[in-house]
């Protein structure tokens, strides 16, 4: 049975603590995730390695590449693979605040598939870009607009081809933003469960009450 989009509760998601950023003469490209084997597996390497010459190969300008949660066997091949120009930080609740620093959240993970992207949704909400697997819950969580859905390599090297052009990426940080606020907020989620639990049979006696309750929460 197919759902309409009214039905389907998406979680909300605190926007991160606010963290300014310093230097924006670079594209600023981030990954995180929890700090296991599956979430970074070793296929990562040669994905970064042949995005990151593809990349500068096309002159769109200073790439600097982030990591979050990246366990340590992993980050001298990952700095090997885009030349020199990684940094690490350890995971964490507040490392959500880099967020506000990256250009774009790079999610390529095809061996696990997300039912959910609170990550992407936690950029989405700072306006950073997604660009991420086709594939789970992120199809339901982007559109054209708001971010880029890739299949193959070649996929994502024509989203940061896309995104070059500073008043194109501007444009669409924008409606990512403001497609978050309205899907992911905590106030969307307050608000769509609200109108699911008033759509029940109750009593007009309960009704109100009910939308009191939920407010206050």
């Amino acid at each position: 049975m197919q759902l309409s989009d009214k039905a389907i509760l998406w979680q909300g998601v605190p926007r991160p603590p606010e963290l300014k950023r310093c230097d924006d003469s670079s594209l600023v490209v981030g990954r995180i995730c929890t700090p296991t084997s599956s979430k970074w597996p070793v296929s990562l390497v040669p994905f970064y390695a042949e995005l990151s010459r593809r990349v500068d190969s096309a002159r769109w300008g200073k790439v600097s590449w982030e990591f979050v949660g990246c366990p340590e066997m992993l980050q001298s091949p990952l700095q090997q693979a885009v030349c020199g120009r990684a940094s690490f930080y350890p995971a964490g609740w507040q490392a959500r605040s880099r967020l506000w620093t990256w250009d774009i959240l790079l999610h390529h993970q095809p061996d696990v598939t997300e039912s959910f992207g609170r990550t992407v949704a936690e950029a989405m909400r700072v306006s950073c870009l997604p660009i991420v697997d086709d594939q789970g819950g992120f199809r339901e969580q982007i559109d054209e607009e708001t971010g880029f859905l890739c299949s193959h390599l070649d996929d994502f090297v024509e989203a940061f081809k896309i995104i070059a052009d500073p008043s194109v990426r501007r444009a669409r940080r924008v409606k990512s933003r403001e497609h978050a606020e309205r899907c992911f907020s905590l106030a969307a989620f307050r608000e769509r469960l609200t109108d699911l639990l008033l759509a029940k049979p109750s009593s007009e006696q309960t009704r109100p009450r009910l939308r009191q309750m939920v407010t206050e929460t």
